[in-house]
């Protein structure tokens, strides 16, 4: 056998690993990990504590609305800042990096169909 062979890694082989960082969720009060369709089922309430995990305003409004039956309004255009915030805490680059993580410009608006 040669001795300057190199074998390959299998992780180079495979690729990039298909598995998503977000199939498990930490109850705080339990101390466990719950998995995502789980939580899911349960409304988004831990089965083991009842601690009520937090929702973004897209999945709070398809619960509050009947079976998810609504239509989101278009937002009107915004100003960058138009509060000129001055805390450290919420900057232009903060509003900026928030719109683009939600993709949404201002807050969500909508009405049952």
């Amino acid at each position: 056998m040669d001795s300057n062979f190199v074998r390959p890694r299998i992780k180079s082989l495979m690729g990039r690993s298909s598995t998503a960082d977000n199939l498990w969720r930490n109850a705080p009060a339990a101390a466990r990990m719950i998995f995502h369709r789980d939580l899911v089922a349960a409304d988004s309430v831990c089965p083991q504590c009842g601690h009520h995990m937090r929702l973004g305003a897209k999945d709070r409004f398809a619960k509050l609305f009947d079976g998810g039956r609504m239509k989101i309004l278009p937002n009107p255009d915004v100003h960058q800042d138009p509060l000129r915030f001055e805390t450290t805490s919420v900057t232009p680059t903060g509003l900026k990096e928030y719109r683009t993580r939600t993709s949404q410009t201002d807050a969500l608006c909508g009405r049952a169909v």
